[in-house]
């Protein structure tokens, strides 16, 4: 049963009985031997729980795995003053844990598990383009190879050793998924909540965690939903939840990143209304570069570039700019053409185009109360 408040740190008191466990020698042994002596023998510890003391020899032989609600029966039957010392030296004994008796498992797990830096990149990558399912199955998919082989890493460091299964896109086959086994789901659950389809949020152990974990969790998040802009200098950012668009927005401030309004684009019949934003600017996107930043080579290589070409619309790229889209739109008045160009409707931007209006580039005129924008043909 999942707990209702997401926790620090997991351990196996916090997994349900249905999560199986198989301990190391010579713990294993020991720990059978000193419940069967507090029972009175073997037998009678297994007369107790209705099985057969070749069970009890399968589970102390490690032939088979344990499960926590048969654990938790055991420790029971340990004097109250020693089960959490006990606890302790079972949990640090673990060799392989997983959900249910033929789930795949996880080798020599790192519990308890403790929220951690590499946590939040994870939980970056399973709110963008991952995801945890009904069933617990954790997945990621992505066509960047470098990014799969992170966020294995990433799943290694944090939980142990496990091995997940991938398969490519029949639809296309440079998008690559790859899933992980249900003990993975069950425990990154316990620290993010339900991260499936409309269920998808940032947990508030997330808003709440320190700037390098905020800071890799945004790295993450934008490595599979942003997007560098070479022309207009720009990074965008498009979700499908409005509430993460909003919350990320104000951790980007925490970092003292501005960020453009939200624009909404309308769906189809196969995709939801989505949300979006841009950074521009280049105090912003300086302090994006060395305070986030992308891991995602083809986005960082990117960046580098407009950062080291950035000009901040200079006057003849400014010129083509402003000239192709009123070429593409025909007329726009000062709201449009600024939302064309990415650009906020500031006085600068109305005295770039007063300029280019008496240079002759571009023409006005008025619309009812409106001034508009346009060039001849």
């Amino acid at each position: 049963m999942f707990l209702k408040k997401l926790k620090t740190e997991v351990s196996l008191q916090d997994l349900p009985g249905r999560v199986y466990i198989r301990l190391k020698e010579p713990f294993r042994f020991e720990f059978f031997n000193y419940v069967a002596k507090r029972s009175g023998s073997m037998a009678k510890l297994a007369a107790s729980f209705g099985i057969t003391c070749q069970y009890i020899h399968m589970y102390e032989k490690g032939v088979y795995s344990i499960p926590l609600r048969f654990v938790e029966k055991l420790l029971d039957i340990c004097p109250k003053n020693e089960r959490n010392e006990i606890l302790n030296k079972l949990q640090n004994n673990v060799e392989e844990i997983k959900l249910g008796p033929k789930g795949n498992p996880i080798i020599n797990p790192k519990l308890p598990i403790r929220f951690s830096p590499t946590l939040a990149q994870i939980a970056g990558h399973i709110i963008g383009d991952g995801g945890i399912r009904k069933d617990l199955i954790a997945r990621y998919t992505n066509q960047c190879d470098f990014l799969h082989n992170q966020f294995m890493k990433d799943i290694l460091t944090a939980l142990g050793n496990v091995k997940p299964s991938s398969y490519r896109h029949a639809d296309n086959k440079k998008t690559k998924t790859i899933v992980f086994p249900g003990i993975v789901g069950l425990i990154l659950t316990k620290f993010l909540g339900r991260q499936r389809k409309e269920f998808k949020h940032i947990p508030e152990i997330i808003l709440h965690s320190d700037k390098n974990s905020k800071s890799l969790f945004l790295r993450a998040l934008f490595d599979d939903e942003g997007s560098v802009n070479i022309s207009p200098y720009t990074i965008s950012f498009k979700m499908a939840s409005k509430k993460i668009i909003g919350l990320i927005k104000e951790l980007l401030m925490q970092f003292d990143i501005k960020t453009s309004k939200t624009i909404k684009i309308k769906g189809t019949q196969t995709q939801r209304d989505r949300y979006q934003f841009y950074i521009s600017g280049k105090a912003n996107l300086e302090r994006f570069n060395s305070e986030i930043g992308f891991d995602n080579p083809m986005q960082k290589e990117k960046l580098n570039i407009l950062l080291k070409k950035y000009w901040k619309y200079q006057t003849e790229e400014f010129r083509t700019m402003v000239i192709k889209s009123l070429k593409e739109n025909d007329k726009m008045n000062f709201s449009e053409l600024a939302k064309k160009l990415n650009r906020k409707t500031t006085s600068r931007l109305r005295q770039r185009l007063i300029k280019l209006e008496k240079e002759g580039v571009i023409n006005t005129g008025m619309d009812g109360r409106f001034k508009i924008y346009f060039v001849n043909y």
